[in-house]
């Protein structure tokens, strides 16, 4: 009687395919699962004109989730939570607006060696800037201090905004 042995690497190779097929199957590859989310769109205003470059964030009331946005050239934005402009869950929001303008580039000029104001000892990072501004009230960029508000229902959603 001859006794066979037998090679347990196929074994050991078959338990790790198995175990790494089942990781991958409990990951999640596309956007996580949560409560549907509705489409939210609809325009920022500043006395009456709209607002490009803004940021505008909805936060669920008890602090659980937030979706986000940004105005284009028209002041229009859109929300997304999970996916590019997916929309929001449906709920009762806290809104917060924002906005920076760049520092003026003037201030920040460079100036090179041939010129009579060239000063090698004002440093290397020449002038300072001045610090940005922002391009809206402030109160507007907390959602604690903003007074907007916003409700997303179980439909498309158009909520605009004329800030003051």
């Amino acid at each position: 009687m001859t006794s066979r042995i037998r090679d347990p690497r196929p074994a050991v190779a078959s338990a790790w395919a198995v175990f790494l097929l089942t990781l991958a199957g409990c990951s999640s590859v596309g956007p996580s699962k949560g409560a549907p989310v509705y489409p939210v769109e609809g325009v920022v205003k500043l006395k009456g004109q709209p607002v490009a470059g803004a940021d505008i964030v909805f936060s669920v009331k008890d602090g659980s989730s937030s979706s986000f946005g940004r105005t284009d050239a028209s002041g229009h934005y859109q929300l997304t939570t999970r996916k590019s402009n997916d929309g929001a869950p449906p709920g009762d929001y806290l809104v917060a607006i924002s906005k920076v303008e760049e520092a003026s580039q003037a201030a920040g000029k460079f100036i090179p060696q041939e010129d009579k104001n060239y000063n090698p000892y004002a440093g290397k990072a020449g002038p300072t800037q001045p610090p940005p501004k922002p391009g809206i009230p402030a109160q507007y960029g907390d959602a604690k201090t903003s007074g907007l508000t916003a409700r997303v229902n179980t439909e498309k959603n158009t909520i605009d905004f004329d800030l003051k």
